[in-house]
């Protein structure tokens, strides 16, 4: 009996084996449960499509190649999509960009794989667009198609003339529309949704009325610009009136569209797959489970994952950033598993800050990411960080030296350790330019806040080298990464390296006692004020009687003060040693 069993349990390994398979492109990885023909075609759009991108517009790839989850039947991705009204959607999750799909074929297929690579391409660009755009410039190009010699863009697409003709979404309401409005998740609302964002964007890019200002409008809406005043601005119209002429727009017989004197590149269509495992599999839509905040499902999945094949590093990745998103325990651990066992993924590397306490161990995984990657920008910015954060000044400033050139995305990752390191390094003039191009290129209220405390910062001569300023940035890895439904959305406070503390040396001139307590230490570069949060946590040293005293109001004595940097103020006090 047991020989008999023993061919079962190895007909159903192989019965197993057979279900997945995993498909690789150059630029792409595409995982299925379904038929080989549909997961080649689907493989083969994608390249062809990043083909046009790539040279009419010269957009970028992600670090890791973008990975497809292609579901034989709805009732499968059912289980992981962000909505009941979605086909297909893409996450750009802390580990990689994901982008799964339901059931389809043919041409749906084909207009699928363009709108989601669009929403990846858009995660890449400058610009942070609002849902209704992002949508509607995924619809645009969904249809992307070669004609003779031309790639055309902006062909009508029927269901969209048609439906919208008949069910009107008020454009007031579209414009201020977010993931979690009834109009982007109700089944009925779904069509009009996509479609009238189809019909705005196309006449905004493609009618001759509207194209001259489209580039500065959706740079406004970037940039947190109300809609009715982005519109104002760009078009000197009121929505109202925006929402007159696309009414009008849709009921023409005739559109402009635009041809590229280019074609798509020519791409196997029948790359070869091989069989995947079921670890694989349970990977990718573990994934898939985190980014649509099934969080119970998706730990409990990567957890069995790491007990089924516990030498792999792959889950223990996954671990790691669950647990970090969840704000369990776990994601120190995970780390350094996934680490023991060899990982090389620069997402976590470029994580690691956040994922570990171990900044020796965050430092070394970020410079073997940049190594490997040199192109990575973001990886090398957080490098920099990290070593200023080490007090490796020199070493932080050559490695953000050797970045050539930033996009709007990197502008509040780059400028602060920039602008730090070349203060600390006494190179003030270069300090000073890179704080005023920050304070120029940070237009949100909250980045404009911190762009002009630098360029104070930057301001201030460099005091001796005895002493050291009293408020300096820590590095900014300390937040989860974004990642909305569609493009996702994680949040969480993350552990952060301990900050080390900061001395100013000087003459202690008052005590104000309020609540909370400050003290002015007067130092050659100005007067610090240093707050006293929690008069229990405040240690003293130098006094006859080893404590100290103090007072309140006026006071003359010379002191070293050990502080705390803390953003709205100049540090909060530790330490204080009384001096002779």
């Amino acid at each position: 009996m047991k020989p008999i069993l023993l061919l079962l349990s190895f007909a159903a390994a192989l019965i197993a084996a057979d279900k997945y398979t995993v498909y690789e492109s150059e630029h792409f990885e595409l995982i299925t449960d379904g038929s080989r023909g549909r997961a080649q075609e689907i493989l083969a759009q994608f390249e062809r499509v990043r083909s046009f991108f790539v040279k009419a517009m010269a957009m970028r790839d992600p670090v890791l190649k973008p990975r497809i989850v292609v579901f034989q039947n709805d009732k499968d991705y059912r289980d992981y999509a962000p909505s009941a009204v979605t086909a297909a959607h893409y996450m750009s999750l802390p580990q990689r960009d994901y982008i799964a799909i339901g059931a389809g074929t043919g041409e749906r297929d084909k207009r699928v794989a363009v709108h989601e690579y669009l929403h990846l391409l858009v995660r890449y660009t400058d610009l942070d667009l609002p849902l209704w755009m992002n949508e509607g410039v995924a619809e645009l190009y969904s249809n992307i198609e070669t004609v003779k010699k031309v790639v055309r863009v902006g062909t009508p697409i029927p269901e969209h003339v048609f439906l919208i003709r008949n069910d009107w979404l008020p454009l007031q309401d579209l414009l201020v529309s977010d993931h979690d409005s009834k109009f982007y998740n109700r089944r009925q609302h779904v069509g009009p949704f996509y479609g009238i964002s189809w019909a705005l964007v196309h006449m905004l890019t493609l009618d001759n009325r509207y194209r001259p200002g489209y580039a500065k409008f959706s740079q406004l809406l970037s940039d947190g610009v109300a809609a009715d005043a982005a519109v104002k601005q760009a078009y000197g119209k009121t929505v109202a009136e925006l929402e007159a002429d696309l009414k009008a727009y849709i009921q023409r017989n005739q559109v402009n569209v635009v041809n590229y004197e280019m074609q798509f590149d020519k791409v196997d269509e029948k790359l070869p797959g091989r069989p995947a495992t079921a670890y694989e599999w349970d990977l990718a839509t573990a994934d898939l489970l985190m980014g649509v905040r099934k969080y119970g499902q998706a730990a409990a999945r990567m957890e069995a994952l790491t007990n089924m094949e516990p030498k792999r590093p792959e889950a223990w990745e996954s671990r790691a950033f669950a647990a970090w998103v969840m704000k369990g325990e776990g994601a120190e651990e995970a780390f350094r598993k996934a680490r023991e066992l060899g990982s090389v993924s620069p997402y976590l590397a470029y994580w690691a800050p956040g994922l570990t306490k171990d900044s020796q161990a965050a430092l070394a995984a970020l410079k073997e990411t940049v190594a490997k990657h040199p192109q990575y920008v973001e990886a090398r910015i957080r490098l920099a960080e990290q070593l200023l954060f080490q007090r490796e000044t020199q070493a932080a400033y050559d490695t953000l030296k050797a970045i050539g050139k930033i996009n709007r995305r990197q502008v509040q990752l780059y400028f602060p350790p920039m602008i730090q390191t070349a203060w600390f390094l006494d190179k003030m003039e270069e300090a000073r330019v890179a704080a005023s191009q920050f304070v120029k290129l940070s237009v949100k209220p909250a980045e404009r806040e911190r762009a002009l405390k630098l360029f104070a910062l930057a301001m201030k001569d460099r005091p001796k080298a005895q002493e050291r300023e009293a408020w300096v940035e820590v590095p900014t890895a300390v937040t989860a990464p974004a990642a909305e439904r569609d493009a996702g959305e994680w949040t969480g406070e993350l552990p952060v390296a301990k900050t080390p503390m900061l001395f100013a040396t000087g003459a202690l001139v008052n005590l104000e006692c309020k609540e909370p307590g400050v003290l002015h230490v007067k130092t050659d570069s100005g007067v610090s004020k240093l707050v006293i949060d929690d008069p229990t946590k405040l240690q003293m040293a130098g006094a006859e009687d080893g404590k100290g005293e103090l007072t309140c109001g006026a006071q003359s004595r010379r002191v070293k003060v050990g502080y705390y940097p803390r953003e709205g103020t100049d540090g909060v006090a530790r330490t204080i040693e009384f001096l002779p």
